[in-house]
């Protein structure tokens, strides 16, 4: 897409793949782009400064709830407090026209002894508190994310936080479409980011609205709950935890910096998996997928296995193919490349894999193939290697278990002849949800197990340009 900026009075136009709209609540490029909002006026202003107080502030922050709204303290650096002060909208004008002490005496009264007595103030602003919120956030190869995707009450200081969770996911998602060369401004990317970050933000708009509601009301029974309902908080530590929880975003699926961890967990992924590789040829990732991830694709699975979606799988490729029950008695349905969701995010994982590969450990990895297979109770899989007679072309197997609450007492485990050879020392590994298995297909013999209870995966292969042996 084209954008057209001006820059001290030169014009220029920029050529982008994805935009990043973040200009504010007031978002002018939001609105160019024609991405309306849904608005609703809370007819208080929020008063701004910064403050000192006698007592050092210990890195501690303070929210009052008072008659007109909200009362916050920040602690910034060299002592200082940010403030930020809630007002009814007709009463802000007299608050910002008093002289320095008569402000600090009034905002004594208001917030108490707690820090010792206020010394000074700095400059003074005030803003119109308004709950606001993008109809939707892509337009597009454009984005729009923090206070110009939405503008809440500062009641609980949430803005700040959603803002950067809102950076975090969009981050995550770029650094992985970098990784496998896709595309920033894809609209299945952007959607996926859209659809990440919606229950976080709608979480959090509807908590703190509930907020300002409750904190700015009058009346006197609703005054006494409340009033219990903030000692119950503070006496009762579930609650003060799932208060914690949902001000840090952790009652929302997180993205990888929200939790602490590297950008993309591709990045340590590929890395471990090709040292392992180099090493032994095989790798277990015990939880590499999300649980939410699996619920998915077994739900996939299972409709289409539920429809009549599945076929008896076979030995072999081709005209040479072979269905044989006495050596293999699962179901499979053939994948095509998808376009979003969980399936969509794992082949990209799966492309990255290959390119690494390649480039790491020179394999010439080609392409992949996959399909759904499912072991009913009794199904199995004689021991075999997985490569077609007379072809050298499957290189990498991957097997990834779609089994919620598997026990070992539910058996089909793949059981992994580690020496290589049928008959050997092996490793039995059960289909627990979320587990991926990665090993060099001409080199392991191995083998399922019967199933006391269905067994689902996603079973692939990375292939060579293949030949004859």
């Amino acid at each position: 897409m084209q954008v057209s900026i001006e820059r001290e009075g030169v014009a220029d136009t920029l050529e982008t793949r994805l935009l990043v709209v973040s200009d504010g609540r007031d978002s002018g490029v939001r609105e160019a782009l024609g991405i309306e909002t849904s608005r609703r006026e809370y007819h208080q202003t929020a008063l701004i400064a910064n403050v000192t107080t006698a007592e050092p502030h210990r890195n501690t922050a303070y929210e009052r709830f008072t008659p007109n709204g909200p009362l916050a303290l920040l602690p910034l650096t060299e002592g200082r407090y940010s403030l930020v002060w809630t007002h009814r909208d007709e009463d802000v004008a007299a608050t910002l026209a008093l002289d320095d002490a008569d402000f600090l005496h009034r905002l004594q009264l208001e917030f108490g002894y707690r820090q010792g007595m206020f010394t000074r103030v700095g400059q003074r602003a005030a803003y119109p508190l308004v709950l606001q919120k993008a109809v939707r956030e892509v337009a597009g190869r454009a984005v729009v994310i923090g206070n110009a995707s939405h503008a809440l009450h500062p009641v609980s200081g949430q803005g700040l936080n959603l803002g950067l969770r809102d950076v975090a996911q969009l981050a995550e998602l770029l650094a992985e479409a970098a990784l496998v060369g896709g595309d920033p401004g894809a609209a299945e990317l952007l959607a996926r980011y859209q659809a990440l970050r919606e229950p976080d933000q709608q979480g959090v708009l509807r908590y703190t609205d509930t907020l300002v509601r409750v904190f700015s009301n009058d009346f006197a029974p609703l005054a006494h709950a409340r009033a219990a309902g903030l000692l119950a908080v503070d006496r009762i530590a579930p609650l003060r935890h799932w208060n914690a929880r949902q001000g840090m975003g952790m009652r929302q699926q997180q993205s990888r910096l929200a939790r602490g961890l590297g950008l993309t967990l591709m990045e340590e992924q590929l890395e471990r998996i090709a040292d392992a590789l180099a090493d032994t040829g095989w790798i277990v990732l015990p939880e590499f997928l999300s649980l939410g991830d699996v619920r998915e694709l077994r739900t996939q699975a299972q409709a289409q296995w539920q429809v009549g979606g599945f076929h008896a799988a076979g030995i072999g490729r081709g005209q040479a193919l072979n269905v044989n029950e006495a050596v293999r008695s699962d179901q499979v349905q053939w994948l095509e490349r998808a376009s979003s969701g969980a399936l969509a995010d794992y082949q990209a994982f799966i492309e990255a894999l290959r390119q690494n590969l390649n480039r790491l450990l020179y394999m010439g990895l080609h392409e992949f193939e996959s399909h759904f297979a499912v072991y009913p109770p009794g199904a199995f899989y004689k021991p075999h290697v997985d490569n077609f007679r007379g072809t050298s072309a499957r290189l990498l197997t991957a097997a990834l278990y779609l089994n919620e609450g598997w026990q070992e007492c539910d058996g089909g485990q793949l059981r992994f002849y580690t020496s290589g050879d049928n008959g050997g020392d092996y490793l039995d590994i059960f289909p627990h949800a979320g587990t991926l298995v990665l090993f060099l297909s001409t080199r392991f013999w191995h083998e399922v197990m019967p199933a006391r209870r269905e067994r689902f995966s996603i079973t692939g292969w990375l292939r060579g340009r293949g030949g004859a042996l």
